[in-house]
């Protein structure tokens, strides 16, 4: 490989140490502490490797070389943080150095010619297929919460006619019902931010050439107004109810839409 992809590699290691402190943060099981040092060990490694291979290459080191410098300069941060983190807990890690180095290391290889073709993944292709990820999954949560609305909104208006004890489990509907709207309001407002980046490496635009986006936006904000509706005084059971319902056929019209 060049050293380029070696840098590019080391990258991804880093992201992978942000994401294993991302999961002891959240309490996830598993050894996270233990991958974060492997997943930094093995990018300081791909990082030295990176830096001969350009040294190499080029005749030796140059303050005019951009790899070189960036690469250089995230393994010396990694250094110093290992040295004076040294006699801390080991449990405590800093991921800001780990996303800094990754930035440093984008900065170096993203305009290099041999790395084009993996660029040009990272910045199109899969924003393309995790955006559309992102939908589908908070096109889902939207279904349950409006279904959860639904019931609730008929809970509401029979509540007067049917004994409570035919009415049961109203607030476990409640509570599906926020959850899922928070579900919605995550995954496709971070589907509409993705959608947003592919458009603008993809197209030169902010705005995407699929109208469905349009509709994903308009129920991404039923959704927000159905969980704003849990804080009016009277009928915001019924309000939040419907309005869930509107996201999730608005939703579902977005994402169906070219085929009804």
């Amino acid at each position: 490989m060049t050293a380029e992809l070696w840098a590019a590699v080391s990258a991804v290691l880093l992201a992978v140490a942000v994401a294993a402190w991302l999961a002891k943060v959240f309490q996830v099981r598993g050894p996270w502490t233990l991958v974060a040092a492997l997943a930094r060990l093995a990018a300081g490694l791909g990082l030295i490797v990176a830096l001969g291979l350009s040294s190499m290459m080029q005749g030796g080191w140059s303050p005019w070389n951009r790899l070189q410098v960036t690469v250089t300069l995230t393994l010396a941060m990694l250094v110093v943080d290992l040295v004076l983190a040294r006699k801390l807990d080991p449990r405590t890690t800093n991921p800001f150095v780990d996303l800094v180095g990754l930035a440093l290391i984008l900065v170096g290889v993203r305009t290099s010619p041999a790395t084009a073709p993996v660029w040009d993944f990272l910045q199109r292709t899969i924003p393309y297929y995790l955006q559309w990820l992102l939908f589908l999954l908070g096109s889902g949560a939207a279904l349950v919460a409006g279904c959860a609305g639904l019931m609730l909104v008929l809970q509401s208006l029979l509540g007067a006619r049917i004994s409570e004890q035919r009415l049961s489990r109203r607030e476990e509907y409640r509570l599906l019902l926020k959850r899922a709207a928070m579900v919605v309001l995550v995954a496709v407002g971070a589907g509409l931010t993705v959608s947003v980046w592919w458009a603008w490496r993809s197209i030169g635009t902010l705005n995407s050439t699929d109208p469905r986006a349009g509709w994903l936006a308009i129920g991404w904000l039923c959704a927000a107004m159905s969980l704003v509706a849990w804080r009016l005084e009277r009928g915001w059971e019924r309000w939040a109810g419907g309005l869930a319902m509107v996201a999730a056929v608005v939703i579902s019209l977005g994402v169906l839409g070219p085929w009804l």
